[in-house]
């Protein structure tokens, strides 16, 4: 594995992405976000923490942990690919997703139960 580069810096396919930042939640499949009911998740490195309001508080979190993103792209300048995240909330479990990062827009598909769980967030 190659080392973490920047979200902002060139990728190759097999980099590992650091997403790092914060993040308000602006879109969750079947869900209306808004001031009352919301998620906010702040990226560091490789660690996570995510807190919510609302109805996302069930739905969500609050939940912390680590993760891997790794740029399995091959069109230039396009940074996407696969999201390991291990919830310390969740004992310890993990879960496979995909991301797209695009400027400042994180979308991450969530595996959940037989359908996705697509969500986007935007950079503070």
């Amino acid at each position: 594995m190659r080392p973490a580069r920047s979200a902002r810096a060139a990728h190759r396919r097999g980099d590992t992405v650091n997403l790092s930042g914060t993040y308000d939640l602006t879109s969750f499949t079947g869900a209306t976000v808004d001031a009352q009911d919301g998620a906010t998740i702040v990226l560091g490195k490789t660690t996570y923490n995510l807190q919510a309001t609302g109805t996302f508080d069930c739905k969500l979190g609050p939940d912390s942990g680590t993760y891997v993103a790794i740029d399995t792209s091959s069109t230039s300048g396009v940074v996407a690919g696969t999201i390991n995240l291990v919830s310390s909330v969740d004992g310890n479990s993990p879960t496979a997703a995909a991301f797209v990062l695009s400027h400042d827009s994180l979308q991450v598909n969530v595996p959940n139960n037989g359908s996705v769980q697509n969500t986007v967030w935007i950079k503070q």
